[in-house]
This record gives C-alpha cells, structure tokens and sequence, in this order.
C-alpha cells in the first residue's frame, strides 16, 4: 500500500516538479553502469558518482533520473545529485520512461508524476501500455482507461480488443470495431475499422494501412493519404515517416511534407525519433534530419547509434563520430573498442576494464 505520509509527499513536492519538467528545460545527460567490481554509478551532467556501497538488484534510465533497487530490495529513485526512496518493499515491477516512472504492487499500478504519487488504477489484471508520457489499459469493470497529466480517464465505457501506444498517441478499436486516435485529450476517428494489418506510433505520428490497402499518416491531428497502396515498408519516427512505395521510390513524410530521397529501395534504412539512417546502392551512409539529408560516410558503419537527436557510430579508424544536432564531429580520436549511446552520454572504451564518456564535447574518465 501507498504511504500517506505527508512528509514523505513534501519532500516528494519539488522533486518530482522538476523531475516532470518539460524536456527542454530538464537536466539531460544521465546514465547509470556498474564497474568491474560491481560497484554502481550514475553520471549526471559530467559528474559521476558512487550511489549504493552494494550492487542495485535492477535499475533503469530515465530521461533525467535513475530508478532502482537496492540491495535490501527498497525502490529508491536519484535525481538531480539527491537519493529517495519510494517503497519499501519491492515492487512487482517499475518501468521508467521520459516523464513518468511507472511501478505495480500486486495489481495496483501507480505512476510518479510531478508532486505526487499517483494511482493509476487497482486491481489492473489484464495487459497495460507504457509510454513516456500516458498509461493505457482495460481495468477490471470492463473500462477502456487512459492515465495522462496525471489523471485517470475513461476512454470507453467497455474493454477494447486492441490498442497500442507510444510517446503521446493511443490507437484502439472501439465497440463497434473503427479505430480511433487519442492526441492531446482528443479522441479522433482514423477512417478505417479492424486492426490495421501494419502500423506504427511515434510522437505526434501514426502511420497504418486501412481496410482498403491504403497506406496514410495521422500527424498531429490531422490524416494524410499517402499512398493508395500497400507501401513495401515502413518506418515511423518523431513527426516522421519513411517509407518505400510500390514502385520501388524511397520518401519521407516530415512534419506535413513528403520529401523523395531516391528512385530505389534503400539498401539500408532505420529510423528512430528525430534521426533516420540509410544506405543508397552504393553503399553510402546517409542521414536525414530536420528536413535534410547528406551523406557521412562512404560507407556503411559495422554498428552506430540512435538517441533522439544524436548519431554515434566508429569510422574506419575506430574513432568514434558523432552526428548531434546537425553537425558532424570527432567524439574521440584514437582507438575506440567499444561504445554504447544513452541519454545524450556516450560511454565508451579503449581497454578493457577503464571506461570513458563523452559528453557535451568533453571526455570524463569514469573508471
């Protein structure tokens, strides 16, 4: 059971008001690893600290703070330099996503958001989505309900037999089978019935193909007909959707734009949030973003990156590169074995057993 401790809810009051900030202004640059020896850290903001004397038993990342349990099997969450702990006991299990850390007790859900622990909903036996920023689910009387601004809703006055979620939009089916969108507390009908043979939800953006084989885009409130067939694949990012069409051409929808990129399926292609990646016939490793796109190398990378606005990947050389913000630059000029991108932190390693993280252009030795 939740604590009603109003003490516990005080000191709660400012740190989950700036912990639910918007991401513009919140504190960026955080990620949590264990060394060699098991010992757990978290860098924040080109600080690195030793958090537990003992290992946590799990923990996750969120956008700007690090959720886990400790050893003695509370859940604590650290943000901003500053360790809470929210249960005493272990949770079922706890999930952290951008703007909401999400936990269960036996069937209970409950969310952190902004000054408060919420209750999302009790006894939720059935299956529930997650998203950075809303919760959606059947409850137990047979309610279609949706969590977002901290506030429960009900969608539906019945349980829905499909729905899905991602970022700020819901898709589902409703009684009589049309489905719908929610965006920004409004419930809009997408012009089609049944479960869309394929699809894809990012922020602001749903690409589905209807009953009719018709592949369109609902983007920020309003539906776009694409193509009038089944394009032979897709992918969907932030306001964004990639997709190759019957006839072999290679576009970009881009917040409200179509943009053609080539004449022929790409021999490689992946898109997450603002970034997508490709490869022409040639081979070489091109990157659209914010309406543009350029090639980075002739080449394709072995491995590389994505996280929102960034592209980390190893040249030839094994140097590291990155693509931030547009622009094109060397992380770390020498040898690079290993590497990994979270939360705009590269964590990354020469030798074995010593690690390193580049962050906003500088390199910290982390052990």
């Amino acid at each position: 059971m939740v604590k009603n401790n109003k003490l516990l809810l005080l000191i709660f009051s400012f740190f989950f008001f700036l912990l639910n900030l918007p991401t513009e202004v919140c504190a960026q640059g955080i990620t949590a690893f264990k060394d060699v020896r098991d010992r757990f850290y978290i860098f924040d903001n080109g600080v690195v600290r030793q958090i537990e004397h003992l290992p946590p038993k799990e923990y996750a990342v969120g956008r700007n703070y690090v959720v886990y349990i400790d050893n003695a099997d509370h859940l604590k969450i650290y943000y901003n330099g500053t360790v809470q702990t929210i249960e005493q006991d272990r949770p079922h299990f706890f999930y952290a996503t951008d703007f909401l850390m999400v936990y269960r007790r036996f069937n209970d859900i409950y969310a952190l958001y902004r000054n408060r622990i919420e209750t999302v909903a009790r006894w939720v036996e059935s299956d529930i989505v997650i998203t950075d920023s809303l919760i959606v689910f059947n409850d137990h009387l047979g309610f279609f309900q949706l969590f977002q601004y901290g506030i429960t809703n009900q969608l539906e006055s019945w349980s829905v037999p499909f729905f899905d979620a991602k970022n700020n939009v819901v898709i589902y089916n409703d009684r009589n089978d049309f489905l719908k969108a929610v965006y920004r507390g409004n419930v809009m009908e997408l012009n089609t019935y049944g479960k869309p043979s394929s699809y894809g939800i990012s922020k602001n953006t749903v690409a589905y193909i209807d009953y009719m084989d018709n592949f369109n885009v609902f983007h920020k409130g309003e539906i776009t007909l694409l193509e009038s067939f089944k394009p032979l694949t897709f992918s969907v990012g932030f306001d964004m959707v990639a997709y190759v069409n019957s006839q072999q051409n290679f576009n970009v929808f881009y917040n409200g734009e179509i943009y053609e990129l080539m004449q022929s399926r790409p021999s490689m292609m992946q898109l997450e949030q603002n970034i997508m990646v490709y490869a022409d016939q040639s081979n070489h490793f091109n990157v659209f973003y914010n309406g543009e796109s350029r090639t980075l190398e002739y080449y394709i990378p072995e491995s590389f990156y994505i996280d929102r606005d960034m592209l980390v990947y190893k040249d030839l050389d094994n140097k590291l590169i990155g693509f931030i913000n547009g622009e094109k630059k060397v992380l770390y000029n020498q040898n690079v074995t290993s590497y990994e991108l979270s939360n705009n932190v590269v964590m990354f390693k020469r030798i074995p057993h010593h690690l390193l993280v580049y962050f906003d252009g500088q390199v910290i030795q982390a052990f």
